[in-house]
């Protein structure tokens, strides 16, 4: 085909956002209870437009309501590994595919709680996949 000759348009800058300012952060916070096999995860994007694949694994549960959801693979960049038990959502204990969705699609701030088997994750998955860098 012809090639235009026309010049790529400029992008409207006051839709981008500042260079100083995140798109997506995460913070991490292991809780003192439960010998440290819960914590919590909180991920705030700006917008629910920046998709986050978090590849779950859905158990159905005595209750027909909600399901229990498990980690399908190890997700170093998020301290995340195979087989960690999804507690709760922003809050939310009683969760279903459905309410997961809505959430993953309409949330900017998402808090999760996890558990981690006793025993797993020592060394954090950062050392035990090899990606920990030692901070500068």
């Amino acid at each position: 085909g012809a090639q235009s000759i026309q010049p790529v348009p400029k992008p409207d800058m006051e839709s981008l956002p500042p260079r100083d300012q995140r798109l997506l952060t995460i913070k991490k916070e292991i809780l003192e209870d439960n010998e440290k096999t819960d914590f919590h995860l909180t991920i705030n994007r700006r917008s629910p437009k920046l998709r986050l694949d978090l590849p779950l694994d859905a158990i159905p549960s005595k209750s027909k309501h909600h399901e229990q959801f498990f980690f399908a693979r190890d997700l170093p960049h998020l301290e995340i590994i195979s087989g960690d038990q999804l507690l709760s959502v922003n809050g939310r204990r009683s969760l279903s595919q459905n309410v997961l969705s809505h959430i993953m699609e309409t949330a900017c701030t998402i808090d999760l709680r996890l558990r981690r088997a006793v025993g797993v994750g020592k060394p954090p998955p950062s050392e035990q996949l090899g990606t920990y860098e030692e901070p500068s």
